[in-house]
């Protein structure tokens, strides 16, 4: 997985193998950062709707672009659009 800021430079990569969820690399791939200061968002699709994820994303300060999936019977956190 590669991680880039908002002008699309690579901040960060990690591989692993193909069997792995991707849900269950991004916080590897956010504390692994090598360049720059840590995201102020993280843009991804409904894969990474995971409440585990979420809360530790929100723990370090950064802001979730991540859409619920359907079968999400409550919303923990808000999804900010903007």
């Amino acid at each position: 997985m590669l991680m880039t800021e908002a002008e699309g430079v690579p901040i960060s990569l990690f591989t692993t193998s193909a069997q792995v969820a991707e849900v269950n690399t991004i916080e590897t791939l956010v504390e692994q950062q090598v360049f720059g200061p840590t995201p102020a968002k993280l843009v991804y699709d409904n894969a990474a709707d995971a409440d585990w994820l979420r809360s530790a994303l929100a723990s370090k300060g950064i802001e979730q672009v991540i859409p619920h999936r359907r079968s999400r019977k409550r919303s923990l956190f808000k999804m900010d659009v903007s």
